[in-house]
């Protein structure tokens, strides 16, 4: 198989089982869409497992290296806004059924999620939460534990669709729960500038409605 049918393959995949969920989608769904055979899909990928596992990793991977990426270049503020909101970004694509069946029916890829959660997202979240303790942007008597838990529960509410229903109303509540979430262990110094990040970016939603 040429890498550019693979490429199909997995971008074909993963764009029916974020908007159908895995159970619902069939090899047969996959290769009529791309019109290729059944012997074509199975020379580069053993079953519908092993294609879940490597979409699953590669969805993983593109958000740890961009968040990587973006986490070196920005203040301590800018970076958890943007670790928030790139998040949410992410996960939107996925339909709540998606995640629902990664962990019903694969419990070893769902290990992978949970991984990730506590490994990656957990330690950066640490990471920058320290960095604004040591700028004076937030108090020092917090519980990091407990915070990351109330965040992630938060986050996990509204992309399970347990809090919000309907996408198009993500981002304006995702916002002020974030933005409350941040108020609560700033100090004054961080406070002030939470209150100009969430300004200047209100701002520049009603430019981008006004063009």
């Amino acid at each position: 198989m040429s890498i550019e049918t693979k490429k199909r393959i997995l971008e074909e995949a993963q764009k029916q089982f974020f908007r159908y969920g895995i159970k619902s989608v069939s090899i047969d769904d996959i290769i009529q869409a791309l019109a290729i055979s059944k012997k074509t899909f199975y020379e580069d990928f053993t079953n519908k497992n092993e294609l879940v596992e490597v979409i699953a990793r590669n969805f993983l991977q593109q958000i740890e290296d961009k968040i990587n990426t973006t986490l070196t270049q920005k203040g301590t503020i800018d970076k958890i806004i943007f670790l928030y909101m790139f998040l949410l970004e992410s996960f939107k694509k996925c339909n709540a059924v998606f995640l629902n069946d990664i962990k019903k029916y694969y419990p070893d890829i769902f290990l992978v999620f949970k991984e990730f959660k506590d490994n990656t997202l957990k330690n950066t979240f640490f990471d920058l939460l320290r960095e604004g303790q040591r700028e004076g942007l937030f108090i020092k008597d917090f519980d990091t534990e407990v915070i990351f838990i109330m965040h992630m529960k938060r986050f996990n509410n509204i992309i399970g669709r347990e809090l919000l229903p309907h996408k198009d109303m993500f981002d304006p509540v995702f916002n002020k729960i974030m933005k409350i979430s941040l108020i609560g262990i700033s100090t004054l110094k961080g406070h002030q500038i939470i209150e100009e990040k969430f300004n200047h970016q209100n701002l520049l939603k009603n430019e981008q409605k006004e063009i």
